[in-house]
C-alpha cells in the first residue's frame, strides 16, 4: 500500500486503524464526521475511540509518499487522514471497511 500526500501546502498523517471485535466502522466514521464538524466550528475534538488502536501511521510532507509493506492480522480496519498545519489540524477523513478475513 502506498499513502500520497498529493497536497502543495498542506502536511498529512495516515493511519491504519483495527477496530475491536463487534466494533463497527459506521462508529469511528461518526467520531470522524464529528470531529470534522468540531474543527470547523471551533470546538474541542472528541477523545479517540477507545475500540481503535493505531497500527501504522505515517505524517507526509506536502506532495509525499511512503510505502507501506505489512501483514495485518484478521479483523476490520479502516484508514483515516488527517490534513495539519504547523498549529492545528484542519481536516479529517475516513475511509473503509477493510476487512482481512
Amino acid at each position: 500500500m502506498t499513502f500520497v500526500n498529493g497536497t502543495s501546502d498542506y502536511h498529512a498523517v495516515f493511519q491504519i486503524l483495527r477496530l475491536d471485535d463487534g466494533s463497527s466502522y459506521q462508529e469511528l466514521a461518526a467520531i470522524v464526521a464529528e470531529n470534522q464538524r468540531r474543527l470547523q466550528a471551533g470546538e474541542p475534538l472528541l477523545s479517540p475511540p477507545s475500540f481503535a488502536a493505531t497500527v501504522i501511521q505515517r505524517p507526509l510532507e506536502p506532495m509525499g509518499r511512503s510505502d507501506v509493506d505489512t501483514t495485518l492480522a484478521r479483523g476490520s480496519y479502516a484508514i483515516v487522514c488527517s490534513r495539519v498545519t504547523p498549529s492545528r489540524t484542519e481536516a479529517l477523513i475516513a475511509l473503509g471497511p477493510y476487512v482481512v478475513p
